[in-house]
């Protein structure tokens, strides 16, 4: 499949939505934001790509304001070679994981400092959508953690976008402090989308994604020489 992409406001899927319960776009949720799914490689059901955009809306449902050209969100939808190549690149580390982020207004100070720079980004208003930053998740790699503790593909895969997506909007999970509001909103936004908490998994199943800061700053993040295992944050220069 190639590129899809959103009218504002409208889900990236190429299955009908119509199926889909009544909450799958929150309320008031994320405002005017375009998400551009990418898959090139792997193999990614459309009921995969579903959960993908909709998990994405949840993570960003009232947690942006209004801008004149709207958000967009890219997703890169690819096998564990290519993130294996792109965690090696950005981080160093030799093996696939199974979600990247790349912020582009992510401030490290954390979320609060994020939304600063978000309002900013917000009153500047242009023509064209803002960019909040770059996803990219590897089938195989979900795919042999849902399996490994016994968990469905997309509350798996709803769990790891929701991470991903956090970390654009600065939460991270290096120290205690920082870790705790951030889990408590992922197990907030999956019990929304009806998933249980992720820290109260059975015997076997995956730890929680771990993340840490990834990227060399203005690296293209598709870069063909580039790798790694578990949800990391590649900084890209805003």
């Amino acid at each position: 499949m190639g590129r899809r992409r959103s009218g504002r406001g409208a889900d990236v899927v190429s299955a009908p939505t119509g199926d889909q319960p009544p909450d799958a776009c929150p309320a008031g949720g994320a405002a005017d934001v375009e998400i551009d799914v990418q898959t090139i490689a792997g193999t990614w059901p459309d009921d995969l790509v579903a959960a993908t955009v909709r998990a994405a809306r949840f993570a960003l449902a009232g947690r942006l304001p209004a801008r004149q050209g709207g958000w967009e969100l890219a997703v890169t939808l690819a096998d564990d070679r290519h993130l294996w190549r792109l965690n090696r690149y950005h981080r160093g580390r030799d093996r696939p994981t199974n979600v990247l982020s790349f912020p582009q207004l992510a401030d490290p100070a954390g979320p609060a400092a994020t939304a600063g720079r978000i309002a900013a980004a917000a009153r500047a208003g242009a023509p064209l959508p803002q960019p909040l930053g770059d996803l990219a998740l590897a089938d195989g790699v979900i795919a042999r953690e849902a399996a490994a503790g016994g968990l469905a593909p997309d509350a798996h895969l709803s769990h790891l976008v929701i991470h991903g997506v956090l970390h654009l909007l600065g939460y991270d999970h290096a120290g205690q402090e920082e870790a705790l509001p951030m889990e408590a909103t992922e197990r907030e936004l999956l019990a929304r989308l009806g998933f249980a908490d992720p820290d109260r998994r059975p015997a076997g199943a995956p730890s929680p994604p771990e993340a840490a800061p990834a990227g060399v700053p203005g690296r293209d993040r598709q870069d063909p020489d580039s790798d790694d295992r578990h949800d990391q944050r590649a900084w890209r220069d805003p």
